[in-house]
């Protein structure tokens, strides 16, 4: 049977529940099929023939964040978010020519064309594309160079880049260059973007995500530092590797995780008080499970108070490019974190998630709400007093 080991991997959900109050979709709409445990019965049903692809089963299927929150809480331990990658890949593979969403992330004239501002974007035609989708506005206008390319045979990190940094969040990158240089390690960072995949493998196209994680193994051949990954999407795929084409796998880690390692107390640091709400991507809590460490990290920085945000522990309905394609949904998830942050009176938001920010950004702006959100190196590179 084609799908057997798949049908095995989703006869491990005994449908007890414990997971439905951490599905986002399911305390949306209170609807089985938007649970974990109601897609698991739409995907068993789909791989052995009793049903058909539908308008309905994939509305169902596609509307899941991919958080993995019902993965960190299952005590069966199904694999749900590789079952849903396989199920969108195979049951309901996507319709037509990739979303510009996944387009602009992948190919670098559109990239070149949104970081260039208003003068590019209307240069390749994106003005009437890009007016759908109001979340991809704030890319516009993160216009800081990312660091230059370069090779060290003996580096201590390579910097993972992305298909996104390097356009859109040349700052962390620079932040990121700065603070591990001033601690002594070496840094290589690649001539090109690398895309880990992710964004092409959770939306169903599977031959272009292998291609890219194959352009990554290839790259990182040999290679025997710590891989670091700002984008906690980034980092959740890449540490899910195959440990037999990629043996570095086990040594990607996040900025947090890479740093409370180092001696920073060697470093001077402000101490100019200031006070930041966190918030915590699903891919660095339920797959990185590093967000313990973004908060052991601030705690050592002087002058640094750390504010809990509400509704920290579920989805922020970014997921990607979901903020583009389920905008309604997006919003209503976001709709309490910002309720949340109103009430924190925070100088800052800080993230490992771009696309997180992005989302955030476009939440605040619409409720006029002025707030800076940052990637957590942008933070942390602000913390040290300038050169």
């Amino acid at each position: 049977m084609k799908f057997s080991e798949q049908l095995q991997a989703t006869d491990l959900c005994v449908k007890c529940g414990l997971c439905l109050p951490h599905c986002p979709t399911y305390g949306l709409s209170q609807n089985e099929a938007d649970s974990p445990r109601g897609r698991i019965n739409l995907m068993q049903g789909l791989m052995q023939g009793i049903m058909h692809e539908s308008a309905t089963a994939r509305s169902h299927l596609e509307s899941c964040l991919q958080c993995r929150a019902c993965e960190a809480v299952c005590p069966s331990k199904v694999p749900f978010g590789h079952l849903m990658d396989i199920t969108r890949a195979e049951l309901i593979p996507p319709q037509g020519a990739p979303r510009l969403a996944e387009q602009l992330l992948q190919r670098p004239m559109l990239k070149a064309g949104v970081a260039l501002g208003g003068q590019g974007v209307r240069a390749l035609g994106l003005q009437r594309p890009l007016s759908h989708w109001p979340s991809l506005a704030p890319l516009r206008l993160m216009g800081i160079a990312p660091p230059k390319a370069q090779a060290e045979s003996d580096a201590d990190v390579f910097l993972f880049t992305g298909c996104t940094a390097s356009v859109f969040d040349g700052e962390a990158l620079q932040a990121t260059k700065r603070i591990l240089e001033a601690l002594g390690l070496k840094l290589s960072i690649p001539k090109h973007d690398l895309c880990c995949g992710a964004l092409h493998q959770h939306a169903g196209r599977a031959a272009q995500a292998v291609q890219q994680q194959a352009e990554v193994q290839a790259s990182l051949q040999g290679f025997e530092g710590a891989v670091l990954a700002l984008n906690s999407g980034c980092g959740a795929t890449l540490t899910e590797y195959s440990r037999v084409t990629s043996p570095w796998a086990d040594r990607v880690v996040d900025l947090p995780t890479l740093l409370l390692k180092q001696k920073l107390s060697a470093l001077a640091w402000r101490a100019d008080p200031v006070r930041v709400a966190v918030h915590t991507p699903c891919t660095q809590r339920n797959v990185l499970k590093s967000h313990a460490a973004t908060l052991a990290l601030l705690a050592q920085l002087p002058g640094v108070g750390i504010v809990p945000l509400a509704e920290n522990d579920r989805c922020c309905g970014a997921a990607g490019t979901h903020m583009l394609t389920h905008k309604q949904q997006a919003e209503a998830l976001l709709s309490p974190k910002l309720d949340a942050l109103e009430d924190a009176k925070v100088d800052i938001l800080v993230t490992a998630n771009i696309g997180c920010a992005l989302h955030f950004q476009q939440g605040l702006a619409k409720r006029r709400q002025e707030l800076p959100v940052v990637h957590i190196a942008s933070f942390i590179g602000s913390r040290l007093p300038e050169a």
